[in-house]
């Protein structure tokens, strides 16, 4: 029986895990490439509080559904990261375009990370007639540093 970690590599265990070695007095459980990672439970659920956000604008998402790490501060619509980390953002919606548009009509959604444009999402379409309903959609999966914030 190994009484060490490097018996345990000598006899060819290179593999991270839990391994039992004998010591003076007793068999003993040893931890190998353990990385003691605490994490910081974060997500949210947010909806808009009407159907109809402003043009050019920070979508309000005053519909609050769930809040937990409370990083999503509704009342400005911001994000904002506790800790560094990666994070996973989706917004999901339909666009509905009311009566005719002969010409290129677009949406845009845009995912900011400190101001600046990460990722978009995008629907458009020609020549509607009456009404249209288009979904548009967003992911980003993103590295951020802690106090980054999401807008």
């Amino acid at each position: 029986m190994p009484t060490s970690c490097d018996d345990l590599r000598t006899l060819g265990n290179v593999m991270s895990g839990f391994y039992n070695i004998k010591s003076s007095t007793k068999v003993a459980t040893q931890v190998i490439g353990n990385a003691d990672v605490k994490s910081t439970a974060v997500y949210f659920y947010v909806k808009l509080a009407n159907d109809e956000p402003a043009d050019l604008k920070k979508i309000p998402f005053e519909d609050v559904k769930l809040n937990v790490g409370n990083s999503m501060d509704a009342t400005s619509g911001t994000f904002t990261a506790p800790v560094n980390g990666t994070y996973f953002f989706s917004y999901t919606g339909a666009i509905v375009y009311f009566g005719d548009h002969p010409d290129l009509v677009s949406y845009v959604v845009s995912l900011l990370v400190n101001e600046e444009i990460v990722a978009e999402g995008v629907t458009d379409e020609t020549g509607i007639q009456n009404t249209q309903y288009n979904p548009v959609h967003l992911e980003a999966t993103l590295n951020l540093n802690k106090g980054d914030t999401i807008g």
